[in-house]
């Protein structure tokens, strides 16, 4: 193992870590982490035969590798990375992780993932489209305050559906979640694109069993859409433990048919939630989406990208 560069490999992981999650100072638990999955990387790495490095007098500034997924959503996923020492980048640098991601990803099998900080998207987005990276997911961070302020100012939308004819009914029993999990595969099924393996068996189980979790500690709210006696959307909100010891963020997923497509429902959805964050003192949540509707969407609520996804 090259300690040198497992080293650098931490230190360009902390920074990574710094801006997705706005943290100040890494703890030295954190960095411990950090030191222990840059080995794991570099070996993974290794014994794949993807694994890049570039220096610049015997120093690393550079890698790019593409290892196993460590949460794979479909088997034999993989995932496609690059850091550097960005206090010394140029121009030099920048070609030639453009051809390792060209030459890495253009070899990978289908279903990889390439995660990009906002700030490089522009400078390799070309490159990925190219070795078939075609499908694009923002992940998104919102202060649940200011997106609630900001939701109300631009769109105000109604806290129900009467307007478009559907009813909101709250799901809690295992009969409702039942049905609510086959309407989320089927809908996602018809917009696979933009479910982001939404629709795997492996998925489906670990969203149950969220749900599940939520109902039971009373720590998330699922909305049913019916229209009439059918379930036609499933609305879901859940509270996780944040990345700070004592820190608590929200997640939401949305899961229309498209027959109810187009009826402001997601944004009365987002308005339920938020609310229900606030009242709960959940301070920041998470999502992530390919849909340039919510995209657009969580830019007047002004939440922050802090990581772009392609998927090959």
């Amino acid at each position: 193992m090259d300690k040198d560069l497992q080293e650098h490999l931490a230190d360009w992981l902390g920074q990574e870590q710094q801006r997705v999650q706005g943290a100040k100072k890494l703890t030295r638990q954190e960095k411990a982490f950090l030191a222990g999955r840059a080995g794991i990387i570099l070996k993974t790495a290794a014994k794949n035969r993807s694994l890049r490095v570039l220096r610049a007098r015997s120093k690393p500034v550079a890698v790019v590798y593409r290892i196993p997924s460590n949460r794979p959503r479909i088997k034999n996923q993989q995932a496609l990375f690059f850091m550097m020492d960005r206090e010394k980048t140029s121009r030099k640098t920048r070609a030639w992780i453009k051809e390792q991601l060209r030459s890495l990803g253009a070899a990978a099998p289908r279903a990889t993932v390439a995660t990009l900080m906002p700030g490089d998207e522009k400078l390799y987005r070309s490159v990925l489209l190219a070795a078939g990276f075609q499908n694009r997911y923002e992940i998104l961070k919102g202060d649940t305050k200011v997106a609630l302020r900001n939701l109300r100012q631009r769109k105000d939308p109604p806290r129900d559906l009467t307007h478009a004819g559907l009813n909101l009914v709250r799901l809690t029993s295992a009969s409702q979640l039942k049905e609510a999990m086959r309407l989320q595969k089927s809908v996602i099924l018809k917009f696979k694109r933009h479910g982001y393996f939404s629709h795997t068996p492996k998925q489906l189980r670990e969203d149950l069993k969220c749900y599940r979790e939520a109902l039971k500690e009373k720590s998330g709210v699922l909305l049913g859409v019916y229209q009439g006696s059918r379930l036609r959307g499933l609305m879901a909100a859940t509270i996780h433990p944040g990345d700070r010891p004592g820190e608590r963020t929200g997640s939401l997923a949305f899961f229309l048919h498209p027959s109810i497509h187009g009826q402001g429902i997601t944004k009365t959805g987002y308005r339920i939630f938020l609310e229900f964050f606030v009242r709960r003192k959940v301070r920041t949540f998470w999502g992530g989406t390919s849909q340039p509707a919510i995209q657009h969407l969580s830019r007047l609520m002004k939440r922050q990208i802090v990581a772009v996804i392609y998927v090959k």
